[in-house]
């Protein structure tokens, strides 16, 4: 029972870190595209409104959040007993780049 619990919790910290570096990344693209939308569509009220600008802001950290899932499920980095799993290491990649 002690091993799953140590597996929960080195997972989650994968969890929090890819999280967090998805977060740092996709924040400048969610930043970009609600000016873009701001410019673009500026006679449209809703484009200037902060009902869109929360709107990109909450799409862009459920998207991070849906992004990191499979650390919780894989041993990944942060794991002390996972073994060399070429999915998440590719993944992590792509994801983080993307």
């Amino acid at each position: 029972m002690l091993n799953a619990s140590s597996s929960v919790s080195c997972r989650l910290e994968g969890f929090l870190v890819a999280m967090a570096a998805c977060q740092m990344m996709y924040s400048h693209g969610v930043a970009a595209f609600s000016r873009m939308l701001t410019i673009i569509y500026a006679s449209k009220h809703i484009f200037r409104s902060n009902i869109c600008l929360w709107s990109c802001i909450g799409f862009g950290w459920l998207f991070s959040i849906v992004i990191a899932l499979p650390y919780l499920f894989l041993d990944g980095f942060t794991c002390s007993t996972s073994t060399t799993r070429t999915f998440l290491s590719y993944y992590t990649l792509f994801s983080v780049l993307l």
